[in-house]
């Protein structure tokens, strides 16, 4: 007898919404990704042409690991048999082992400074998995059993599981969240080397859990954007090509491991870290405590040179607008859209749709690139979020009136942030229509957050 099998995939909250970095957030996005994708590839492995959400065109394709193609923490398929149970567990398995291979690829890039034993011991518990199976009748029974199956999940969610919890005394938590000990072995993590905080884009005193751990660095070397490097995208553009050439210039003399580079493409004509060009935040640019007294000299040196670079070319062309926004899209009634579909084929007929128009928001280059550089940190079904440049929404800010924007761009309270270099928060208001809205006052962490709404998967399952 056929049956209908759902899997939800968690923490929704743990892996997205506890960032201090735009790294933080697209890492906990992507991560989810791969771990529902691991499920999603189990049960077509097991039973072809059975799933439903996602229903991908090229299942070889789509759901290899590290693919283009996004799986929301949810999954639906139609399977013809009763080992459901068997089935389930199976894809519990795939994800609890993508998590650990990607936490495990973090702990091998970073195993000369972090405390073995806690790493390893914050591994399991973290996927939370909930599952749940319906008998599925003959003839046009698909939309009720749906139903029923959904609420069946969403029961075995309500009933929380308490594990027992192993913690260390007089270790700090992790700075993300605080839910876990901070696996550093030494807590002072200014005692890092440089190009170990360079790569994890680590505060001084800044604690990182198993899970943070992996969502910095557990996904391969690709290097997000700060939010300052995307708010630096307008001056840099303004620039003329003599002046660019002597800002890279003075860059250059950095050594990687003091000023961050970048590959992509759209950051071509600035390939560095944007800190670089507010004055205000040269003084991150500092030595490791074991660097020799020469090297510290010589890094002195490279600041102060490019310190004077930029004063230059503020007085020519004004300083860099420390604006940015972040430009937040969700899809309204989607649950009452699928509620309505009447037959599995419509469904898949739908989650197809859904994911085109989803791979196309990832490949909007030329919406976001467009836009001075843009970039998308989270997608997830039918929700996106991107940061982007204040300069591409909020045009027409009266030079030298730094905390005021005007607003161009229709649409609903849109917000606008801004860096604050001194304490790297951003300050956000939400700017109405008409007029200019003073910027500042909220003091709110320096991260994009989509805030999705709450979800807590359980391991485990039952049976509708």
């Amino acid at each position: 007898m056929k049956h209908l099998l759902a899997i939800t995939i968690g923490p929704v909250q743990g892996f997205i919404a506890a960032a201090r970095r735009t790294r933080d957030l697209w890492s906990g996005s992507v991560l989810l990704s791969e771990v529902s994708k691991a499920v999603a590839r189990t049960i077509h492995a097991a039973h072809r042409d059975s799933l439903i959400f996602p229903s991908p065109e090229d299942p070889a394709v789509d759901l290899a690991p590290r693919s283009d193609y996004n799986v929301a923490n949810v999954i639906l398929a139609e399977i013809d048999t009763d080992q459901y149970e068997e089935l389930a567990l199976k894809a519990r398995a795939a994800a609890e082992q993508e998590w650990t291979t990607v936490a495990q690829d973090a702990f091998d890039q970073l195993s000369g400074v972090i405390h073995p034993e806690r790493f390893h011991e914050q591994l399991p518990g973290v996927i939370e998995f909930t599952w749940a199976a319906a008998a599925l009748p003959t003839g046009p029974k698909y939309k009720e059993t749906r139903k029923q199956l959904m609420q069946a999940v969403a029961a075995r969610k309500a009933c929380r599981d308490f594990l027992p919890w192993k913690g260390y005394a007089k270790v700090p938590k992790s700075s993300l969240d605080g839910l876990r000990e901070s696996v550093w072995l030494d807590p002072r993590v200014k005692n890092l080397a440089g190009w170990k905080k360079a790569q994890l884009r680590l505060q001084d005193n800044e604690q990182l859990d198993a899970v943070g751990l992996a969502k910095r660095i557990g996904l391969g070397a690709r290097r997000f954007p700060s939010v300052a490097r995307i708010a630096a995208q307008p001056w840099i553009e303004r620039l003329d090509e003599a002046a660019r050439t002597r800002l890279n210039h003075a860059c250059e003399a950095f050594g990687k491991e003091d000023l961050q580079r970048y590959t992509q493409k759209a950051f071509e004509q600035f390939p560095f870290e944007g800190t670089a060009v507010f004055l205000s935040r040269l003084h991150e640019i500092e030595p490791a405590s074991h660097d020799s007294e020469q090297k510290k000299d010589v890094l002195a040196a490279n600041v102060a040179n490019l310190a004077s670079v930029l004063r230059e070319l503020y007085k020519r062309f004004g300083p860099p607008n420390p604006y940015l926004a972040v430009l937040a899209a969700d899809g309204d009634k989607m649950g009452v859209k699928i509620s309505e579909l009447e037959t599995a084929a419509d469904h898949r007929r739908f989650s197809r749709a859904l994911a085109k128009f989803a791979k196309r928001a990832v490949r909007t280059g030329d919406i976001l690139d467009k836009c001075a550089g843009g970039r998308l940190t989270q997608t997830k079904g039918n929700r996106g979020t991107a940061v982007k440049l204040g300069d591409a929404l909020a045009r027409g800010e009266p030079h030298g009136q730094q905390g005021r924007v005007y607003r161009r761009l229709a649409g609903k309270r849109p917000v606008i942030f801004r860096i604050v270099p001194e304490t790297r928060d951003i300050e956000a208001d939400r700017v109405y229509a008409g007029g200019p809205v003073p910027c500042g006052g909220l003091g709110w962490p320096a991260r994009a957050e989509p805030c999705p709404p709450p979800q807590s998967g359980r391991h485990g399952g039952g049976h509708a």
